[in-house]
């Protein structure tokens, strides 16, 4: 990985440089001209920008499974199907990506996700299409996949069948029948995303591991002090709770093997990362990712949940500086005044490209309205609503 510390240059080119995105979810068009280094959207809550970084993070992985399940199964859109020995099973419900289908609608007309980055060879289609005869389990069932096409590369997945009305799984388990072969996607990019909650206990572990004993983690100890102050010295991932597991076997400390700890030097023995607050658990994952992040994508949902109004300015910083360092192009949501403050005054101290968005309904359609450094420099100085 290159490092945060190198004072090395890098190419400036983004890696999505500009977004259209056709006919998911709630938008039926949308198209940002332009993204920078750093992108912030704003907008009124079910405005869709969770919407945009989920067609994000399917663009960077061009449309890989796991993703997709991912999405679903953290938004609760699941089927109840049956399987082929007629028990039943949730199944993720790739109808729900598509934008204003119901599933009698789309078994009769298949409607198609288009998400493009202005690059011809990146364009990334999903469409519902008639299963291939060979994948058919019997005549006369109608079966559907999920055909997903980038560039000259396309696969398809078969989601299921209609069967007297109701999705027919023909797998005993699982989320979804397993692929023939592997498909080997051109230009993924690298992507991590943060929802509006904490990071698993695995997740957070994992990434702290990929950092540790590298130069990265100098600089994710360096931003918790923003909040921890000086007095923060190591941070350390352990195995955890081994007396807690013999004595109370339960899932609850079973979940918690791994955990970090972190070194005061006002404390005489390490203390649980947890202890000091949603707040820096909030800044470790966000600084943690960017580590992780580098030539790749960073998605930040609700950005300023946890994080003091008065750190606002320091964190935004930070990040210009770390995504500017690691190539890392990074496009976060908020709802917060402050949060877009603090953005504003960053971007105009980096050199870096940072570029505000608010989101507008105008007439049933989202339009992103574009706000530039200086614009945005005059708005927070004379607290012009932008959200």
């Amino acid at each position: 990985m290159t490092s945060f510390d190198n004072g090395g240059h890098h190419e400036t080119q983004m890696h999505i440089p500009e977004l259209t995105i056709k006919g998911f979810r709630g938008l039926s068009e949308l198209r940002i001209p332009e993204l920078g280094r750093v992108n912030l959207l704003s907008g009124k809550n079910s405005i869709g920008k969770t919407t945009i970084l989920e067609a994000l993070e399917i663009f960077s992985s061009r449309g890989d499974d796991q993703i997709l399940f991912n999405l679903l199964q953290a938004r609760e859109e699941l089927l109840l199907a049956m399987d082929e020995d007629g028990d039943e099973l949730q199944y993720p419900d790739f109808l729900s990506l598509f934008h204003e289908t119901t599933s009698d609608e789309a078994s009769i007309n298949p409607t198609i996700i288009n998400i493009d980055s202005g690059r011809t060879t990146d364009n990334l289609q999903l469409e519902l299409v008639d299963a291939e005869e060979d994948q058919a389990i019997a005549k006369n069932r109608q079966t559907k996949a999920l055909k997903v096409t980038c560039g000259k590369v396309n696969r398809a997945r078969v989601i299921g069948e209609i069967k007297n009305g109701k999705p027919f799984i023909r797998i005993a388990s699982g989320l979804g029948p397993t692929r023939k072969k592997a498909v080997i996607w051109p230009n993924q990019i690298l992507c991590q995303s943060l929802g509006p909650g904490m990071l698993s206990n695995d997740l957070i572990t994992k990434l702290w591991d990929n950092v540790v004993l590298e130069s990265e983690e100098k600089f994710v100890i360096e931003t918790l002090r923003l909040m921890v102050g000086e007095n923060l010295e190591r941070i350390s991932s352990i195995s955890g709770g081994y007396d807690l597991l013999r004595r109370y076997p339960s899932s609850a400390f079973r979940s918690s093997v791994r955990r970090l700890i972190a070194k005061l030097t006002t404390q005489r023995r390490p203390i649980p990362l947890k202890r000091l607050g949603d707040g820096v658990q909030r800044l470790f994952g966000i600084a943690v990712a960017l580590a992780n992040c580098q030539n790749g994508i960073l998605l930040i949902d609700e950005v300023e949940n946890g994080i003091h109004y008065s750190l606002q300015e320091d964190i935004w910083r930070m990040i210009f500086t770390a995504a500017k360092r690691g190539n890392v192009q990074v496009v976060a949501a908020t709802h917060s005044w402050d949060c877009i403050t603090g953005f504003a005054k960053a971007a105009n101290e980096s050199n870096e490209v940072g570029i505000l968005y608010r989101l507008n309904d105008i007439n049933g359609k989202v339009i992103p309205v574009q706000y530039s450094e200086e614009e945005l420099e005059v708005a927070a100085a004379q607290t012009i609503e932008v959200r």
